[in-house]
């Protein structure tokens, strides 16, 4: 589930936000309350990195977790854009777990790990059907960025509609 901000009685006197049992900061720009700080760039990264930054945000800057980004939250369409595509690879990923994210998170770290690299596996095997088992046991097949493994998940799912037809 995502939640978004409805007004600004959602701050703490101290200017932070609670998520998830801890606590962000919001930054206000453009005459509104945001989750990131103006300026701030969606990163290109790997899926991987997307999974720890979706569940647990970047506490080390007081972002929240990037699920509860609103495009609003991003100062150009290019970040809206990446925001978009990393919402639709992690709610892909998190369908293919079974679980809901509050069940994720209650995991520690190496189980969390554990259920990433084992549903990326089953994703990537989805994605290069073709590809031999060796390909998938590279370390480099767990680096693909978000924004590649969006573009295979829409050319996948291209091809399984010309299929069906």
């Amino acid at each position: 589930a995502t939640a978004a901000f409805a007004s600004s009685s959602d701050v703490a006197a101290d200017g932070l936000v609670e998520r998830d049992g801890s606590r962000y900061k919001l930054w206000c720009w453009g005459e509104r309350l945001r989750g990131v700080p103006q300026g701030w760039m969606f990163p290109i990264i790997p899926t991987s990195k997307l999974w720890d930054l979706w569940l647990d945000g970047d506490k080390s800057h007081g972002i929240q977790p990037l699920r509860f980004l609103k495009s609003f939250d991003v100062d150009r369409k290019l970040h809206s854009t990446r925001l978009s595509k990393a919402r639709t690879v992690m709610n892909h990923i998190l369908e293919m777990t079974g679980k809901d994210v509050v069940a994720i998170r209650a995991l520690n770290m190496r189980d969390r790990d554990k259920l990433f690299a084992d549903t990326f596996h089953m994703l990537s095997r989805e994605l290069y059907p073709s590809k031999p088992e060796e390909y998938f046991l590279d370390p480099k097949t767990q680096e693909l960025t978000f924004i590649t493994v969006y573009d295979l998940l829409k050319s996948s799912q291209k091809r399984r509609r010309l299929n069906e037809e």
